[in-house]
């Protein structure tokens, strides 16, 4: 008598991935922007009169970025979705962040400035590489398994 042969494990389901990797990516950017900030020692917001939210609303679109792009996710298709999540990353936070900064300041001429200061941030660099990491794991849990 053999033993039965139990059926390959299922792939993490899309949703429970997508929390996992929203809950990684905002450890791994709170451990970054720690060492980034202890080294260079820079604020991750340099602008004083930014208020206390500009930053933590910057990494929870980033969080967001990565739960769209994991829950996106298709099989084949993991680079293009690493390279679109980085790349939206670099982009949408500083101008999430610069709008934000100019509803505080009301200036709208701000907005350039701050935007330009954050993207060209090694805190940014930093994001970028966060976010194609944690949604190129994603993807390599949501492949079948031989």
């Amino acid at each position: 008598m053999s033993a039965p042969i139990s059926p390959p494990p299922s792939p993490i389901g899309r949703g429970l991935l997508a929390v996992m990797a929203a809950v990684l990516t905002l450890a791994l950017l709170i451990f970054a922007f720690g060492f980034i900030s202890l080294f260079l020692d820079r604020n991750v917001v340099d602008q004083a009169d930014a208020g206390p939210l500009v930053g933590p609303i910057m990494v929870l679109a980033v969080c967001a970025i990565v739960v769209r792009a994991t829950l996106r996710l298709a099989v084949g298709r993991i680079g293009r979705s690493m390279v679109s999540a980085g790349l939206a990353s670099a982009v949408v936070p500083p101008a999430i962040g610069a709008a934000i900064y100019v509803v505080t300041r009301g200036q709208l001429g701000v907005f350039p400035v701050f935007f330009g200061h954050q993207v060209l941030s090694p805190f940014t660099v930093a994001t970028v590489v966060v976010a194609a990491m944690v949604v190129g794991l994603a993807g390599l849990a949501r492949q079948p398994r031989d």
